[in-house]
């Protein structure tokens, strides 16, 4: 027990410099525990050891792909669905086949279910390269598509192996039956990650405490995961989709101080799971070397085969990438979407009319209503043009999403799961942690400079007029929510405008007031007047959030500028009620 907790200690003192030291060399994390990893597994003295593939694929990735989904926002998911999932999905077949028809010709005795699942064990790429991409400040869209891909592409290939192993047990393919089967792993787990997700952010709307909120929150992921493995759905997308509707209702529902408490908790999690798979992947090597030797294929065949398998995963997203660039920057996509947006300006135009005639409330009660949704729906559609012209992706972003997409810890623990009768496993599993680990140290340690050398677009800051409508949008909420009889009153004429400044003057002054009251520097407000601003500050800053969740629901503004903008207002509402009620904090 001793042993395990210094082995335990080490491992997080190791996360702990590597990140420091990923800071400051630029070299992210993951890949220096990866190198420590190998080093530590080549050392003779090192015992052999294994990392159980369930407690990576049941116990790892869903709280991993759920705080990811958390953190993703459900607009820029859904209007990047295509590329997204056309790297998630078809590429991932299509680089399983690809790679499946050459460990089937090479592998003595494979076939081709075990080539497939091979293939289908090699294809999902990892995230690592997502933390690569964000710091050299390319497109928010780029990082999007990279981040929606990673969500989804482990469960992608894990159904196809999932099929594969179950064709070479029984000694044939059915295409229906594998068509039949990944449906239901994706359909089946849609809905229980979104029945999970909707139950358990209602959940936690109704606890007190912070800790327990997020003591709640970290079930969350087992409980759409599980259940769903149960029924044959894939657990992983249950964790995303959960993850999903967990960000898209936690502003609305849950209290800020916990949504605060909660993200914290999450990001320390998902550093110490992360770092640990990866450091474990690479000590791993010691334990695959020595099945090796009793393997008639060696070492050299391994690292011939697995350089192989990089170029056809690059080949293959090449092929696949460029195609997704070319259509998003087409002429004629471009003269479809201003005939679309003409034709939507035009529906708008006659809606705006509709809603000036009053006939249509008296002939019809629900007529409003309707045309409140239909107007919804225009405007998002409009908003949806507006992005996919703005942001474009082009083929130099094309080249940095193919050289993104290295494989990972899912690779190797995915091979572990190959039946123990599988022709040549030992090679096939040193073959996949080469793989894994070559893509990781050559793609991941090189990407910074692709991306320096190729020049991809970069995140384009805020427009002036879209931050003029998210001032307008806030100060208007203000504005509308009345201030308490008499307030105005107990206080001075400068502090009196300074409440009436809808751009944060309540926040501001209900702030000055508690500080100097408890400073003894106003002897003439009382601390009920103090009280009273401070909850009026709160009541203004809930009635600006309610209206950014509004309009993130239209998507007429930058989901970064009303990320950012969300994170102010909790600031400013934790740090009122801390001042309200200490002792509840």
């Amino acid at each position: 027990m001793v042993g395990l907790l210094i082995v335990g200690i080490i491992s997080l003192l190791v996360i702990v410099a590597s990140e420091q030291l990923g800071e400051k060399t630029g070299v992210v994390a993951p890949l220096m525990l990866l190198v420590l990893g190998v080093a530590a597994g080549l050392i003779p003295q090192v015992p052999n050891f294994v990392l159980s593939p369930e407690l990576i694929l049941e116990g790892i990735l869903p709280p991993l792909l759920y705080a990811s989904a958390v953190a993703m926002p459900v607009m820029d998911f859904r209007r990047n669905l295509g590329p997204i999932s056309t790297l998630s999905v078809l590429l991932v077949i299509a680089t399983s086949l690809a790679l499946g028809v050459l460990f089937k010709t090479f592998v003595p005795g494979l076939g081709w279910a075990g080539g497939i699942a091979l293939g289908a064990i090699i294809s999902p790429t990892d995230a690592v390269a997502t933390s690569i991409v964000k710091s050299k400040g390319v497109s928010h869209r780029l990082i999007t598509v990279l981040e929606g891909e990673g969500l989804i592409n482990d469960a992608s290939a894990l159904v196809i192996l999932r099929s594969a192993i179950a064709a070479t047990a029984a000694g044939t393919i059915s295409l229906s039956a594998v068509a039949v089967d990944f449906f239901w792993a994706v359909s089946g787990a849609l809905l229980i990650g979104w029945l999970v997700g909707e139950v358990a952010i209602r959940v936690r709307a109704k606890i007190v405490s912070s800790n327990a909120d997020t003591v709640m929150s970290l079930t969350v992921p087992f409980l759409a995961a599980l259940p769903a493995e149960h029924f044959g759905a894939s657990g992983l997308v249950a964790a995303v989709m959960a993850g999903l509707v967990t960000g898209h209702h936690s502003a609305a529902l849950v209290p800020p101080d916990h949504r605060l408490t909660t993200r914290q908790t999450w990001s320390v999690i998902s550093l110490i799971l992360e770092g640990a798979v990866f450091l474990m992947m690479g000590i791993q090597v010691g334990a695959l070397l020595e099945d090796l030797r009793a393997d008639t294929l060696g070492l050299a065949q391994a690292v011939a085969m697995a350089a192989i398998a990089i170029v056809i995963t690059l080949v293959m997203r090449t092929l696949l990438v460029f195609p997704i660039m070319r259509l998003t920057r087409q002429p004629k996509a471009s003269r479809r979407t201003v005939k679309v947006q003409k034709k939507l300006s035009r529906v708008d135009q006659i809606l705006s009319e509709m809603a000036d005639e009053e006939e249509i409330e008296q002939k019809r009660a629900l007529a409003p209503l309707r045309m409140r949704g239909l107007r919804r729906r225009v405007d998002r559609a409009m908003a949806d043009l507006r992005y996919y012209q703005e942001a474009r992706l082009g083929y130099r972003d094309g080249v940095v999403m193919i050289w993104s997409g290295m494989r990972g810890a899912v690779t190797l623990a995915a091979a572990q799961t190959l039946p123990l009768n599988t022709p040549h496993r030992a090679f096939l599993l040193v073959t996949a942690f080469l793989v894994a680990s070559m893509s990781l140290i050559l793609q991941g340690g090189t990407l910074g400079w692709v991306i320096k050398w190729v020049k991809p677009s970069e995140n384009q800051p805020c427009t002036r007029a879209e931050r003029q409508a998210l001032v307008r949008i806030l100060c208007d909420a203000a504005e509308a929510v009345p201030a308490p009889a008499g307030l105005a009153e107990a206080l001075g004429p400068q502090d009196a405008a300074l409440l009436n400044n809808a751009r944060g003057g309540a926040v501001a002054l209900a702030t000055r007031l508690f500080d100097a009251l408890n400073q003894n520097q106003r002897p003439r407000i009382s601390k009920e007047i103090a009280e009273q601003a401070i909850e009026y500050a709160v009541a203004i800053t809930h009635a600006q959030r309610l209206a950014l969740l509004k309009v993130r629901s239209a998507g007429n503004l930058d989901s970064q500028l009303l990320t950012d903008t969300m994170n102010s207002l909790d600031a400013n509402q934790i740090s009122l009620e801390l001042r309200l009620h200490p002792e509840t904090h």
